[in-house]
């Protein structure tokens, strides 16, 4: 070997499958086990901490936070913040889960030694202690590719921590309290009957419910919580079916070239044919509690496309259109409804066909919808006297 070669090379068995704790980037995907050539770390030699987390002490608790096969050092080092403030929040009590965007912007604030907030847990007085990267060469095939392996060594106040622990199960407690409030509230609505706002208070006291500090509260509350959640379910579902809220899912569009997508054109007219038959359509960014509004679900599929002759050319289109219960477990209705599309060329057939769905089988569909809800409500035995009954059953 060439005595000014400049690295040493050190023949290791190495793959890019994530170990316990490691945050990748998505979209990365792992290579297949392959020789790779380390030619650049941070020291000469790798710190103990990297394989073995320091025990916590009488002031602090230790994090390692891991990364490996990032693009750049800058990734390798944010995945590794990133997952270090994971750690600490999953031991605060938390078991949301955090978007991948959100701990990158975060892990920033850790590399700079600055307060950090995770969530809805607020890390105060976490600092980076050291920081160990490995630059490594993959060999694939005749490509050489360069990875990143991060590894940050992060402490965090054992008094920050009760501190923190204290302050969540206070927010938790008085989410619930605002929640029965906004379910006396609902109930007041409900006895002038305005519906509408009856339906907005129980959506908004969901929404306090779903925050993740509510798993923080204290012994005996958590079964009270529950009942608290199943009655603002119950009679959210109520209303809104009783006001026809439905969402409707992205219809989903193939063709049988193979192409496929979500069509903003076919959402909209199944929509305007929902509202045209008495329903009423809700964004989906007003879900604000999952599990409350009826769904749509549509998916239309080219079955055939021939060309009958000069100039003469069919598609024939199937649209499978289902309504269901706010759990998404139930169907309601469900229909497969077709339309043939004509025209000079295929894509102008297909056009056509698309078309017929649009202003025709959608409106088919939402009139037997329409026609079966009113149906289900019609044999619904539950009267006001039985909600004001489970009402009163309340925590």
């Amino acid at each position: 070997m060439d005595k000014n070669f400049k690295y040493i090379l050190l023949v290791v068995a190495w793959s890019l499958s994530a170990v316990s704790g490691c945050l990748f980037r998505p979209g990365l995907a792992a290579a297949d086990p392959a020789p790779s050539i380390k030619v650049e770390t941070s020291s000469g030699k790798m710190p103990k901490w990297v394989n073995q987390v320091p025990r916590a002490d009488e002031e602090y608790f230790y994090f390692v936070g891991r990364a490996t096969g990032a693009t750049t050092l800058e990734d390798a080092e944010q995945d590794a913040a990133a997952d270090a403030l994971r750690q600490i929040v999953t031991m605060i009590g938390l078991t949301a889960s955090f978007s991948y965007d959100r701990l990158r912007r975060e892990a920033e604030l850790l590399l700079e030694d600055r307060v950090s907030f995770a969530g809805d847990a607020r890390v105060v007085g976490l600092k980076r202690l050291e920081t160990y990267y490995e630059k490594v060469y993959y060999h694939t095939g005749d490509s050489l590719i360069t990875r990143y392996n991060a590894s940050l060594l992060a402490r965090y106040p054992r008094q920050a921590l009760a501190r923190e622990k204290a302050r969540m199960e206070q927010e938790a407690i008085q989410r619930v309290k605002m929640a029965g409030e906004l379910l006396a509230k609902a109930d007041r609505y409900e006895s002038e009957d305005d519906q509408a706002e009856a339906l907005d208070s129980y959506l908004q006291a969901l929404q306090e419910l779903d925050s993740p500090v509510i798993f923080l509260l204290p012994a005996g509350l958590g079964e009270s919580c529950d009942n608290l959640k199943r009655t603002l379910l119950t009679a959210a579902r109520r209303l809104s079916l009783r006001q026809r809220r439905v969402m409707i899912n992205p219809v989903l569009v193939s063709q049988t070239d193979g192409r496929s997508w979500q069509d903003a054109r076919m959402n909209a007219a199944l929509a305007e044919a929902m509202l045209n038959h008495g329903f009423q359509p809700v964004d989906r960014a007003e879900d604000l509690a999952s599990g409350v509004f009826l769904r749509v679900s549509a998916r239309c599929s080219e079955e055939l496309a021939n060309s009958l002759g000069d100039g003469f050319c069919l598609s024939r289109w199937s649209a499978t259109i289902s309504l269901l219960d706010p759990d998404g477990n139930t169907i309601l209705v469900q229909k497969v409804l077709t339309a043939k599309g004509f025209g000079p060329d295929l894509e102008r057939a297909s056009l056509d066909a698309r078309n017929k769905l649009r202003q025709e089988v959608f409106a088919e569909f939402a009139q037997q919808a329409r026609e079966k809800l009113s149906l289900t409500l019609g044999q619904d035995s539950r009267s006001r006297t039985d909600y004001n009954h489970a009402s009163n059953q309340k925590p």
